[in-house]
């Protein structure tokens, strides 16, 4: 197109942003990357095609009916897999279709997510059924027309935006052209939307002020943002692919710094040993070693997993860093100070990073950390931190959550985790220690805010127990956070944990038995779910502490039977315990 029309933009670069009720096309070369507003999900669509060369002399090109005939499926039943709702209007479409055209659709379609499965239907909260209509139209048909829109309101929503990924000279310049084709527009409120201080000195001198729409004093502001700023603090734009990992060759990411580097990459999480299938660093005091990763492109992120070499019983203790450039680092994950294990799932606000680093502080066999795989993604699942921790909303002592028994007797590893609440008897089901000696420790697998303990106790007769309960960080200092010393203790018990120490990892000690020489810890847990028709209430024996709750029913009577978990109940106490090491001591 010689003369574009003012609803189009030109960029030297492909952009990312929303799709929604008013739509941007951008175009660079063979790429075509369709923008709008309202609809915040971000798609790239893909205009290079092997059926669409140049035209030859004898050459035949109908590729105006193969859109008019794939544009004839657009909202008709047939051969249709997939159905989205928006605003209670059904919107029957094709996978392949939307997979082939868009880079989202292709991520909530065929990503293993609740979306993949087939015939479903997939409701869309944040847009409206007119503009959701646009975005399928220009879908299926390339075509799409902000002749009905107010261009000026769309143009802001997507320039705005984080994810507006293009190089703002680029992002510059279309809104200059965007100008000159709309004269009676706002152009000062269109140009407030430039991040001037993400520009170098160069071009602020040599494209935006030539340009004469903005003036001196917001160039030399501009200039002062960026020089008197780190470079992290800058609001720097990224690339968006929710629920998707880009740590990933696909998306262009690479191991820079590390031994092994190609292991972390290669998402192999099974065939690992002390030999192979890892990338390390070794430990220094000073911690000037790491692991560093290289995204494809900026790109915003809230969520990492990583897996810790796990073959023994051994643990780490690490951080994580992001950058722009590699001078200006972020700290966005301090686990320094925690002895951590396995699968790490690691959360924190929002960032725009091109680097992340990765450095080990400890191991407790050796001075080399090993990591095993390496993902990282920006998840719109709700998380709460406290502290820098995630505050879990359910059970967090589990094998699934990578957590371990690493002190008591029971007859299977792990019995105390498996969630099996109803196959115990005398022989097994159960973890026990001796009266007087020993404990049971439970490591979480990272440190995290909980605020309740939930454990059932061996109830196969009539005997009680009496216990206290201690955490840690470190397996070193431990802080008592329950006592039931002075207290019979039947079934199933929860723990309200109300102390103002940080701790983390529980440790059970028995200090009165009765009838029995051990004691017996069948299931214990942070799950504050109730099982029993009839309500809990919340109550204080008089022999318990003042910090300390126990639950029952209407009775007085313990009720219940569950496995071990750890969970925070915001309804019962909202003072929180951090905590990855629990002793349980009778």
């Amino acid at each position: 197109m010689d003369n574009p029309p003012p609803s189009f933009l030109f960029f030297k670069s492909v952009g990312w942003n929303s799709v929604g009720k008013s739509e941007l096309v951008v175009r660079q070369g063979e790429e075509l990357v369709h923008f709008s507003c309202q609809y915040h999900h971000f798609i790239k669509m893909s205009n290079s095609h092997p059926l669409r060369p140049y035209t030859a002399v004898g050459e035949i090109d109908h590729v105006h009916i193969l859109s008019e005939n794939v544009g004839g499926l657009m909202n008709g039943e047939e051969y249709s897999d997939v159905t989205f709702i928006v605003e209670k209007k059904r919107f029957p479409a094709h996978r392949v279709i939307l997979a082939a055209r868009c880079h989202y659709f292709r991520a909530l379609l065929y990503g293993g997510m609740r979306e993949s499965q087939p015939e479903a239907e997939i409701p869309l909260q944040d847009t409206t059924a007119e503009a959701f209509t646009m975005l399928l139209k220009y879908i299926y048909t390339g075509r799409a027309t902000l002749r009905d829109e107010k261009e000026e309101a769309a143009l802001l929503n997507v320039v705005l935006r984080d994810s507006f990924a293009a190089p703002e000279k680029d992002i510059f310049q279309a809104l200059m052209n965007w100008c000159k084709h709309n004269p009676k527009e706002n152009h000062a409120e269109i140009m407030q939307a430039v991040r001037l201080p993400l520009m170098s000195l160069t071009e602020l001198l040599n494209v935006v002020r030539p340009s004469g729409l903005l003036s001196p004093d917001a160039i030399l502001d501009a200039i002062k943002v960026r020089s008197e700023s780190r470079d992290m603090d800058l609001n720097y734009r990224g690339m968006l692919i929710p629920g998707e990992n880009i740590a990933t060759m696909k998306y262009g990411a690479q191991v820079v710094k590390g031994e092994l580097k190609s292991a972390l990459l290669d998402g192999d999480t099974q065939n690992y040993d002390l030999d192979h299938g890892f990338s390390r660093h070794p430990i220094d005091d000073d911690c000037r070693s790491g692991i560093e990763i290289k995204l494809g492109q900026p790109s915003i992120i809230n969520h990492i997993r990583i897996l810790l070499w796990d073959r023994d019983s051994r643990s780490y203790s690490y951080y994580i860093e992001v950058s722009m450039d590699e001078l200006d680092w972020i700290r966005v994950i301090d686990h320094s100070k925690y002895l951590c294990r396995s699968w790490q799932k690691l959360y924190f606000p929002a960032r725009v990073c091109r680097y992340i680093r990765i450095v080990g502080t400890h191991n407790t066999v050796n001075k080399v950390f090993h990591i095993v795989a390496f993902e990282c993604m920006f998840t719109n699942k709700t998380f709460t931190l406290e502290r820098g921790l995630i505050v879990p909303t359910e059970n967090v002592a589990t094998i699934a959550d990578c957590a371990s028994v690493i002190e008591g007797v029971s007859r299977s590893r792990n019995a105390l985790l498996n969630g099996d609440t109803k196959n115990y008897d005398w022989d097994s089901g159960y973890t026990c220690h001796q009266l007087g000696s020993g404990a049971i420790v439970v490591q979480l697998a990272q440190p995290y805010m909980i605020g309740s303990i939930r454990l059932l106790l061996w109830d196969c007769d009539d005997r009680s127990y009496s216990y206290y309960i201690e955490v840690s960080t470190n397996q070193q200092q431990w802080t008592m956070v329950a006592d039931r010393t002075k207290v019979s203790c039947k079934c199933f018990t929860v723990c309200i944990l109300s102390v103002q120490h940080k701790t983390m990892l529980p440790r059970k000690r028995v200090t009165r038995k009765c009838q029995q020489q051990n004691w017996v810890l069948a299931h214990n847990s942070l799950f504050l779910a109730q099982s029993e028709p009839q309500a809990p209430v919340l109550c204080t024996p008089s022999l318990d502490p003042p910090h300390v709750h126990m639950l029952t029913n209407h009775e007085g009577e313990w009720k219940g039977a569950f496995a071990v978990s750890m969970m925070l109940y915001k309804n019962i106490h909202n003072i929180l315990l951090q905590a990855p090491f629990f002793m349980f001591s009778l």
